[in-house]
């Protein structure tokens, strides 16, 4: 209880809060990163002060693990995929604004030193929706849930520009995967599962996927050098 104490006291003295006056502040910085973020002064919940928000905690070294909601009011069941895209959009456009924030921004001292100039290359960002989107319509023209999902990873240990794995033309199910070889199968392997993401980013930390309970191998083709 004392600890807990001591470190509630010290986040309140930190002063944390005025680290995120960017939403309203009108100051050039604040000015500047609502500009990089296409956000407007005051509106919080925006896809893209969320993004920011992330960026600001990472970089003011508030949090090395930052979570935040990129995308909201996705469910098009009764919409067409015209309105779904539309609506994905700003999230899409948040993460990019994130990805680039961390590409051209220079890390510490501490951190160049063991390698990677900029945040990104000291940052692993995951992008991922909590279930996906069948590629059918229904019968009001919208698209229903589907256990077939996809996720990105970009920055530090992640080589960049790779699809691994595909949905298949029956059922838009998941195709299985061999881990060992590398690629696709017809039959054997397994599915790509939340286990496999999670084993992936702590490999590419370089951290032993056993000690935290994670049975599942790395997808390798995903690790920068193929580590």
């Amino acid at each position: 209880m004392r600890e807990a104490d001591e470190g509630a006291r010290s986040t309140l003295l930190a002063k944390l809060a005025q680290r995120f006056q960017f939403v309203t502040a009108d100051d050039a910085e604040s000015t500047d990163l609502r500009k990089r973020y296409a956000f407007a002064r005051g509106a919080a919940g925006s896809a893209g002060a969320c993004a920011a928000f992330a960026s600001v905690a990472l970089k003011q070294g508030v949090s090395r693990c930052v979570s935040v909601v990129i995308g909201n009011g996705l469910d098009t069941h009764f919409s067409g995929s015209l309105d779904h895209a539309k609506l994905l959009q700003p999230g899409i456009a948040a993460l990019a604004a994130l990805i680039d924030d961390l590409a051209t921004s220079d890390a510490p001292e501490e951190l160049q030193k063991i390698g990677g100039r900029t945040w990104l290359d000291h940052t692993t960002i995951v992008a991922f929706s909590e279930f996906a989107r069948t590629p059918l319509f229904n019968t009001h023209g919208g698209r229903d849930h589907h256990l077939a999902s996809s996720c990105l990873l970009a920055g530090a240990g992640i080589a960049g520009n790779r699809v691994v794995g595909e949905t298949g033309a029956a059922g838009m199910g998941s195709c299985r995967y061999d881990f060992q070889a590398g690629h696709l199968v017809p039959e054997g392997g397994d599915a790509i599962g939340p286990e496999h993401i999670r084993a992936t980013l702590l490999a590419s930390a370089g951290l032993p996927t056993e000690a935290a309970g994670i049975h599942a191998p790395p997808i390798r083709e995903l690790l920068a050098g193929g580590a």
